[in-house]
This record gives C-alpha cells, sequence and structure tokens, in this order.
C-alpha cells in the first residue's frame, strides 16, 4: 500500500510572493492604513453629536449655572437633567436642540429653527402674549399683539418686547408679568405713542412684575422761552427797531422821545412818548404745553437685563 505523497516543502531562502493591492488601493494607502491601526489612542476622547428635545428649563440663580432637562432623538423615555448651555442659547421648551457629548460632559449648543418665527403674532422663539389689564387693547396703532420673551445674551438674561397697546381713557396699567420675566430692579424705558403734545412716554418695568405707562400727559411747565427776536415800530421814529431778549437796549436818533431805554428779558416797557408807539409791557417766561393721554403706546424693541 502507497502512502500519499507529501507536499513539496519550500525552501526557506525562497521568498514567498506578496498579494497585490486591490484595484484603486496603492501600497502606500496599505502602509498608512497600517500606521493608524497601530498608533496610540488618543489622550481625550472625541466629542460626539446628538438631537435633543427639551423638556425643561431652569434659569439658575447666583450660585447656579442655567440648565435644561432633556430627551434624546430615539428616545423620549430617558429625560436627562442638569444639561448645560452656551452662552448664547436661548431655551424653550419644544426646542429641538443640538447637543455635543465629550466623555461624560454634555451640553447644548444651539436650536434648530422652527417654521412661523416670520409671523408677527407667533409664539415660535419663545414669545407669549401678554394678559392687559383693563383699559387696554392688543394690537395699538396696528403694532401687533403685546407679546415678550426672555432670552439669553452672553450669559445674562434678558426680556424683549414686541408689539402695542391702544388705550382707553386715562389707564396707565398695561399688564403684569411672572418671576421669570421680572427685573431685579426698577428698568425705565422710552417708548413711543400717538404724537399728540409729544410723541414719547415712560414705561416703567417693576420689580412687582407690573408694567405701567409713567406721565402720560407730562407737559413743559414753567419753561423759558430761548432768546426770540421782536420788533417794535412807528410811522415817524426812523422805522422798526428788533432786538433779541435779554440785556438789550432801545433808542431812536431822530426825534426826542422822551426816554431812552435799557431793559432785560422778562417783563419790561419801552417809552415812546412823541412818536405814537403806545407804551407796552410784555415778558418772555413761563408757559405750559398741554399733553394728551396717549391713544397708543408701542413696546417695539424695548427690553431689559433681569
Amino acid at each position: 500500500m502507497t502512502s500519499p505523497a507529501e507536499p513539496a516543502s519550500t525552501p526557506d531562502d525562497v521568498p514567498v510572493p506578496e498579494a497585490a493591492p486591490g484595484p484603486g488601493v496603492s501600497e502606500g494607502d496599505i502602509r498608512d492604513l497600517a500606521a493608524q491601526l497601530m498608533a496610540p489612542p488618543l489622550s481625550f476622547d472625541p466629542s460626539t453629536i446628538r438631537k435633543g428635545v427639551v423638556t425643561a428649563v431652569s434659569a439658575g440663580d447666583a450660585s447656579n449655572a442655567p440648565t435644561i432637562s432633556v430627551t434624546l432623538s430615539g428616545d423620549d423615555s430617558t429625560v436627562i437633567d442638569g444639561v448645560r448651555l452656551a452662552a448664547d442659547y436661548s431655551p424653550n421648551i419644544g426646542d429641538t436642540t443640538i447637543l455635543i457629548k465629550q466623555g461624560a460632559s454634555l451640553f447644548a449648543a444651539f436650536k434648530i429653527a422652527e417654521a412661523g418665527s416670520i409671523t408677527a403674532s407667533s409664539s415660535v422663539g419663545g414669545w407669549q402674549q401678554a394678559n392687559l389689564l383693563s383699559g387696554m387693547a392688543h394690537n395699538g396703532n396696528s403694532q401687533g399683539n403685546l407679546m415678550f420673551r426672555r432670552v439669553l445674551e452672553d450669559g445674562s438674561w434678558k426680556v424683549q418686547w414686541k408689539g402695542g397697546v391702544s388705550i382707553s381713557g386715562t389707564q396707565t396699567a398695561i399688564c403684569t408679568v411672572d418671576g421669570d420675566y421680572r427685573p431685579s430692579g426698577l428698568r425705565t424705558l422710552v417708548a413711543a405713542r400717538d404724537a399728540n403734545g409729544s410723541n414719547v412716554v415712560k414705561v416703567d418695568f417693576n420689580q412687582s412684575g407690573s408694567v405701567s405707562i409713567v406721565g402720560p400727559t407730562t407737559r413743559a411747565d414753567s419753561t423759558q422761552l430761548a432768546d426770540s427776536t421782536h420788533s417794535h415800530g412807528g410811522s415817524t421814529n426812523g422805522g422798526d427797531y428788533t432786538s433779541s431778549a435779554g440785556s438789550h437796549s432801545h433808542s431812536y436818533s431822530n426825534y426826542t422821545l422822551g426816554t431812552y431805554s435799557t431793559s432785560s428779558g422778562g417783563s419790561h416797557q419801552h417809552y415812546a412818548y412823541a412818536q405814537g408807539i403806545s407804551e407796552s409791557t410784555h415778558s418772555h417766561g413761563s408757559h405750559s404745553h398741554a399733553v394728551a393721554s396717549p391713544v397708543w403706546v408701542s413696546l417695539n424693541g424695548l427690553e431689559y437685563f433681569l
């Protein structure tokens, strides 16, 4: 019985041919890949990005930074609390936000924009409509409904307003906002109004949350007039004489008029006995301008830091 033949052995000094690289792959590519596989691991964890939905917002305080709670995309059942924010991201419940994870740390960078932000009375972007008090109505002077929101700017919270109100009678209290929108101190801003004796009015945003118009009929009482020119004429005195308020004199060279007078701003007299010019007394001084209560006030563009 014959044994099967053993395969011929290859001498140690005979080289084994290498497999040729696949189509489009150079020998250099293979060497680079091998170098990457042999490289030591990174000294840090690379960042990964996920989408999430905001379920709660904490504004923070003097000792704690603002945070949000989120659910990760694809997992609505697990809520992650205490997620930190980028300094310019203003979170609102329902936002779809971009989350960046590095190691065990997770923070929200920004949100994905929603449709409808161009609409004046839309709630997109965190806007909410003010609950107006008696005597106030939305959309004053077609400025849009009165709305406000809280935003984070460079790490500081502030409140923005838009829209206007129509005012019945002499009402001054506009609305009241809750604690998240109340400033830490009084904030007084200037707002536009209908031009009826004035075209601006003050608006106070109080620590109590009340928003009120201040000085709706403020007028310029006891206002001293600026220098103004005026004339005193006569038919035979050589022509009108024009002077300015303040210290000044009137002299008449054509005839002897009885008195040469020097006077100053305020009540004074001009004497001209011989020329048929009546003795006159007049003054420059206090007066007032009436200002009507505003028919509408616009809060468009008003904002204050908390």
